[in-house]
């Protein structure tokens, strides 16, 4: 006698995958009951129980790889001064510490209150500190979820270190995720932690000359300076140099706002008349179609087509931008601006995915 509850659990245990048919109830009945040779034999023949769910060994799903995206890297060297590097040394990784502080104290209750090493590991967070105060050594690496969306994780890398007799600064900020949203990386991706300016603000950094958050003037006697520091193979961030014999064009494009979100990321110079005229010579253009026009000398390791790009002021007042922000609903909206102020934004874009860029 065959007992329902068995029947029942048998289909449910072993044979979820298949369509139940009368041959398939007769096959499975005697493949668990009956055992009939000759019921057998034609049931595989006919090959009813060859999908059964049972032959095939549960496996768990492998999990996906989360894939890594730079959204900001630099590698400078702190400001020389008559302070001693101890000091100095001493002073960045204070920042970097309190950097630290700021955002984790919740997390880690027990954060030391000063530069150490340590380790601190919770679900979903990290914050590891070395420091070396003889050697002059500090590297921290912190991870976190995102806070909006669930399925990404970010992580800050820095080290301080002496290189020669200057002490460099390396910093790198990336997001993993399992699917990107994204495509590929661009200019909205860009996010660089804050510590970085307050050192660059605080301590400054150079990168061939110091990196300033603001436009810089530069007149005919600083044209040697200025050759060198574009020729300078070492260099890793864009120059950008503006002339304005006409300067109504700059109100549109507002070159101390610009110098702002490109600020220690970017050389930001203003060439008066005579300098302008003599990078005109140097690169053989014609000075009257470039006495309104901003330059850009990308550094030697580019990803663009070309080291230098100028662009006159026809190009300038004529560029289009199209600016667009995904809503909370996933919505895109779209924006399109012209003139110089859509220069300012196409020019932000492009050095912040100069930077992003790997």
């Amino acid at each position: 006698k065959l007992e329902r509850a068995d029947f029942i659990m048998t289909l449910m245990d072993c044979y979820k995958d298949i369509e139940l048919s009368s041959n398939s109830i007769i096959a499975i009945i005697n493949e668990h009951f009956l055992h009939n040779k000759e019921i057998s034999e034609a049931v595989s023949k006919l090959g009813l129980l060859k999908e059964k769910s049972y032959e095939q060994p549960n496996r768990e799903k492998a999990l996906p790889t989360l894939t890594r995206f730079n959204v900001f890297r630099s590698l400078t060297y702190l400001k020389e001064s008559d302070i001693d590097s101890e000091l100095i040394f001493m002073a960045a990784s204070e920042i970097i510490h309190k950097w630290i502080i700021e955002k984790y104290e919740n997390i880690f209750p027990g954060i030391p209150q000063a530069p150490d090493t340590f380790v601190l590991d919770t679900v979903g967070y990290k914050v590891s500190e070395s420091i070396d105060w003889d050697e002059q050594l500090m590297s921290i690496e912190v991870t976190q979820p995102d806070s909006k969306e669930a399925c990404k994780m970010w992580s800050t890398k820095a080290k301080i270190y002496p290189s020669g007799n200057r002490l460099a600064l390396w910093v790198q900020n990336d997001f993993y995720e399992i699917k990107s949203n994204h495509g590929l990386i661009n200019s909205s991706s860009f996010s660089r932690p804050s510590f970085y300016g307050r050192i660059a603000g605080k301590i400054g950094l150079v990168d061939g000359e110091e990196l300033r958050g603001q436009v810089i003037k530069k007149t005919e006697k600083h044209f040697d300076s200025l050759m060198k520091l574009i020729n300078n193979n070492q260099r890793r961030f864009p120059i950008v140099l503006i002339s304005a014999a006409n300067t109504e064009w700059l109100k549109e494009f507002k070159e101390e706002l610009f110098s702002k979100k490109v600020s220690y990321y970017a050389h930001v110079f203003m060439a008066d008349e005579p300098l302008a005229e003599l990078v005109s010579r140097q690169y053989s253009e014609n000075y009257e179609t470039m006495k309104d026009s901003i330059r850009v000398f990308w550094p030697h390791d580019t990803i663009k087509n070309s080291r230098y790009q100028a662009y006159p002021l026809e190009y300038i007042e004529h560029c289009s931008f199209e600016m667009h922000s995904l809503k909370d609903n996933a919505d895109t909206r779209y924006r399109n601006i012209s003139g110089a102020g859509a220069f300012r934004f196409q020019l932000v874009a492009a050095i912040r995915e100069e930077n992003v860029s790997e």
